[in-house]
């Protein structure tokens, strides 16, 4: 990953080419992805129905499916299976201790489905319900393809330029933020294993193209005043008004 470019707000901007060495077998922890269930089901609820991943490269991605449930009128997905490896963390912030390990956390309306049977819905069969899992699917895959990292402020688009995401949404990527709506303690935001290890949540905001350029040329603290402001979480909402004003 190369580091030597910046944003207008001064955040690194990182150019990625994928590793050229091919297939890879899959690596699972089964202790890392015990403890982020186990970490979910106490705080959140038990999954219903698991998404497997039937064919896999690096890591074994599946997303596990928590439904609505008390006062939580929203779905809970999470990935298991990204943490399987470590992500590839510049040298700073490994110094700093910062966790190598992650799985991401997505947000859905609880109508997200309709009348989708989770035991129909299959990758490529229903896009306009699909695409937030796929692209969540891609952003655990992306640290072990490129060798790089994720965590809270970093913005990963659909292509360059960015496009979107489905031809049902504005979406054109994601900012990645803490699970917060649905986590809002920090010290949930990061699994301790039984084995000193720990894995951090992620939660991926979808953004419109005028709110990802902001967010680029301003820095995350800006972008995160306005998302504070017009009290935006990383919970879906289609058809949301862009907090910048322009989509």
């Amino acid at each position: 990953m190369a580091t030597d470019d910046r944003s207008e707000g001064g955040s690194v901007i990182y150019h990625h080419q994928a590793d050229p060495s091919g297939w890879t077998p899959p690596t699972e922890d089964a202790v890392l992805a015990t403890a982020v269930e186990q970490h979910l089901a106490e705080r959140v609820g038990e999954a219903i129905s698991v998404f497997h991943e039937f064919v896999s490269d690096r890591v074994h991605i599946d997303v596990h499916l928590v439904p609505p449930g008390g006062e939580r009128d929203f779905w809970v997905l999470f990935t298991t299976g990204m943490s399987g490896l470590p992500m590839t963390l510049p040298e700073a912030f490994a110094a700093q201790g910062h966790p190598a390990h992650a799985e991401l956390v997505l947000l859905l309306p609880q109508g997200w489905f309709g009348e989708t049977g989770l035991h129909d819905l299959r990758l490529g069969s229903e896009p306009h319900v699909y695409w937030p899992i796929g692209f969540t699917k891609l952003l655990a895959r992306l640290p072990h393809d490129y060798k790089t990292w994720l965590s809270y402020g970093h913005s990963i688009p659909n292509g360059d330029p960015a496009a979107p995401l489905d031809d049902s949404t504005r979406c054109v990527g994601a900012v990645i933020v803490p699970p917060l709506g649905l986590l809002d303690a920090p010290e949930d935001w990061v699994v301790h294993a039984p084995d000193g290890r720990t894995v951090q949540l992620l939660s991926p905001l979808f953004v419109y193209a005028d709110e990802l350029d902001f967010k680029v040329r301003h820095g995350f603290d800006a972008f995160a005043d306005l998302l504070d402001q017009h009290q935006v979480l990383p919970l879906l909402q289609p058809g949301r008004p862009s907090v910048v004003g322009g989509a």
